[in-house]
């Protein structure tokens, strides 16, 4: 995997090449079944993209007690990075999961971008902390 890592910088750089399609070098487990991470990154609760303008740079990630605090710490993380230093932010409301709708059938439902705790601190009556950021 660190040699794919190191070929996708280097087209990023201007080699002429990028890596493969599915971009890891994991082998297949058996015939005609899929690599194991066949769509490349995997996505997690916990993190975020990050974003400079409308290009995506990055991403952070959270792993701690549970999912709710993760997310709401890797949003409010780089919400409050955001406000302190600029030039980075979380993904725009209009191109977030949660905009989203999913029909079930007998539901239409959202999908989830961040899921944080209604009313997450000790001592304070703040509700809905990643509301409308």
């Amino acid at each position: 995997m660190l040699g794919d890592i190191a070929a996708h910088l280097g087209f990023v750089g201007g080699a002429a090449t990028d890596t493969p399609r599915r971009c890891t070098g994991l082998p297949s487990p058996g015939a005609g079944k899929p690599n194991r991470l066949a769509n490349g990154i995997q996505i997690f609760p916990g993190s975020v993209p990050v974003y400079r303008g409308g290009t995506l740079v990055g991403g952070i990630g959270v792993s701690g007690d549970g999912i709710d605090q993760d997310d709401m710490i890797s949003f409010l993380g780089l919400h409050n990075a955001s406000e302190r230093v600029g030039g980075i932010k979380n993904a725009a409301p209009a191109i977030r999961a949660d905009r989203i709708v999913v029909d079930l059938g007998d539901a239409r439902v959202r999908l989830r971008y961040v899921s944080c705790p209604f009313a997450p601190f000790l001592d304070t009556d703040v509700q809905n902390v990643c509301q409308g950021l």
